[in-house]
């Protein structure tokens, strides 16, 4: 079977898609991962041209499309914009109840209170 150098870009930026990875459908119809692209957006495989293929990456929609007939071929994934909901960090100060001395050792002692907004 013949190898094939498959890169993989960002349709709207051109630049690489690195550590995307590609999948090809097994006997069973699941999908096999087969290959990740390097920091180049390049991966090798080794297949038939026609065979289907997944690409996925954390950050981009998964695409499907069948491996180039050439021995070099582009893939361009999309980002996908998933908003997330905000979110809010919230810190409590400890209140502070005084020092303890104990055998010329300075303690600290605090109280932990979660209802006091300090």
């Amino acid at each position: 079977m013949p190898q094939r150098v498959i890169r993989i870009l960002d349709i709207a930026t051109q630049a690489p898609v690195d550590r995307a990875y590609i999948f090809r459908r097994g006997s069973d119809g699941r999908w096999i991962a087969i290959a990740q692209a390097d920091e180049r957006g390049e991966a090798v495989v080794t297949m038939p041209p026609g065979t289907a293929l997944r690409f996925e990456r954390v950050g981009y929609r998964p695409h499907e499309e069948a491996a180039p007939a050439e021995q070099t071929g582009r893939v361009y994934m999309e980002e996908s914009a998933a908003e997330l909901p905000p979110v809010v960090v919230e810190r409590k100060r400890p209140k502070f109840s005084g020092w303890l001395v104990v055998g010329g050792l300075v303690l600290l002692t605090v109280l932990l209170s979660d209802d006091e907004e300090n």
